[in-house]
């Protein structure tokens, strides 16, 4: 049983978006010429995307056809998170990372893009918990799940071992961050 309205989830949305961007604008203008900040700040960039998309998404109650346009819109963010995560990691953490596996991440990233508004990606929407219209998956979809899982843990692993060589003062911002 769920105890939050539908409303509960398209504000938190909304709020994720704009402190999302606010964050992305303060750490790009502290230091717009650092790889490391540029990345960061378009992956933040990209959940405030997400974020609105969602809050529009969950805001529309009562047309499946619109909110089906608005969750499937609302993933094409979602779908170039994944590469860009694992990129954030190794230029944080000076990791080498060949080249073909970054350009083949981020080709896998725009594939799944491109199926977004086809069967391929979502097959339609149905009722789910408190959400009238969630996304009924299609076999990018799929494809993208094993992705962002392998990227998220791939990113966080090198960021970890990264920061397990650091020294103490540096291994808590970096835990902080």
């Amino acid at each position: 049983m769920n105890i939050f309205p539908l409303s509960y989830y398209a504000y938190s949305g909304l709020s994720n978006a704009i402190v999302c961007l606010a964050i992305a604008a303060f750490v790009y203008l502290n230091q717009p010429k650092s790889a490391v900040t540029r990345l960061f700040s378009l992956l933040t960039v990209l959940i405030s995307i997400w974020s609105w998309f969602y809050f529009l998404w969950l805001s529309t109650t009562d047309d499946p056809e619109r909110a089906h346009f608005l969750v499937r819109t609302c993933m094409i963010a979602v779908v170039l998170m994944p590469a860009i995560f694992v990129h954030f990691a190794a230029q944080l953490t000076n990791w080498h990372t060949p080249r073909f596996l970054l350009a083949g991440n981020y080709t896998l990233s725009f594939g799944i893009a491109l199926t977004i508004y086809t069967p391929l990606f979502s097959k339609g929407v149905g009722s789910h918990l408190v959400f009238p219209f969630w996304p009924i998956p299609g076999p990018t979809f799929l494809i993208h799940f094993v992705q962002m899982s392998v990227c998220v843990i791939g990113g966080l692993c090198i960021i970890g071992s990264w920061a397990l060589e650091s020294d103490v003062c540096f291994r808590i911002q970096l835990w902080w961050t």
